[in-house]
């Protein structure tokens, strides 16, 4: 099984879930280092936009969440 569909299945998340943060990280991160540590630490990515008084900056971070 491919690490995506496993982190598909393992957290409910779709694959434009995983890639929310693709425009500030980049895809090769999210997949190549973030997906892997994520499940080898049994671990949910969850993104963070950066806001200000309630408005989006465009600004996203993460967190690694239990899942």
């Amino acid at each position: 099984m491919d690490q995506i569909k496993k982190y598909e299945e393992l957290t409910g998340d779709s694959f434009s879930d995983l890639m929310q943060g693709s425009f500030i990280f980049g895809p090769d991160f999210i997949l190549n280092e973030l997906l892997p540590q994520a499940l080898k630490e049994n671990k949910k990515i969850v993104w963070i936009p950066e806001l200000i008084e309630g408005e989006d900056l465009g600004i996203v971070t993460y967190t690694l969440k239990d899942i």
